[in-house]
């Protein structure tokens, strides 16, 4: 039997929404704190890609994959407290670990490099739908965190992350 827009109207179950996200960093130490778990508002993961080997012979084209050409980096939109507690992990994560003015950013990429995983949360805001780890990871960039007193909006910053390997585990 059809449904129109009426039976869509009158159902009592709440209507889908969108999922939340939940990223973990673990294995790594900036000093007093010991990995972050905070919500992200967007993550963009990249497509996963293979370049072709053409060979040819007699007149005819056969493929083969070739080498894993993706791009390994992820962009997150982190939703922040007002103690800015994700940004402020970021920036001692660049500034103590990567750029380390004592070292002169020579630290050895074990010390600066950790896993993160990306946890796609289901709408009970509890249950976990499938997880991303990203091994390797560190910032390679920090957005910029816009604050205004004219808005009521919660503060967001993106981060662009590079990594090694990305694994995706359904749950």
């Amino acid at each position: 039997m059809a449904k129109n827009i009426q039976d869509l109207r009158s159902m009592t179950a709440p209507p889908q929404r969108a999922y939340e996200f939940e990223v973990e960093i673990v294995g790594l130490s900036t000093g007093s704190e010991e990995g972050l778990t905070t919500r992200a508002q967007s993550v963009s993961i990249p497509a996963t890609s293979n370049e072709a080997i053409e060979i040819n012979y007699k007149s005819r084209k056969t493929y083969f994959s070739g080498r894993d050409s993706s791009s390994n980096t992820v962009s997150i939109s982190f939703l922040d407290d007002e103690n800015f507690t994700a940004y402020n992990y970021f920036q001692k994560w660049n500034d103590d670990l990567i750029n380390n003015p004592v070292t002169g950013g020579g630290t050895t990429r074990a010390l600066y490099t950790a896993t993160v995983l990306i946890k796609t949360m289901a709408g009970d805001d509890e249950t976990v739908t499938s997880t991303t780890r990203l091994l390797n990871a560190f910032p390679t960039e920090i957005g910029e965190m816009s604050m205004s007193y004219d808005t009521n909006q919660q503060v967001t910053f993106d981060v662009t992350i590079q990594y090694d390997q990305k694994l995706f585990e359904p749950v």
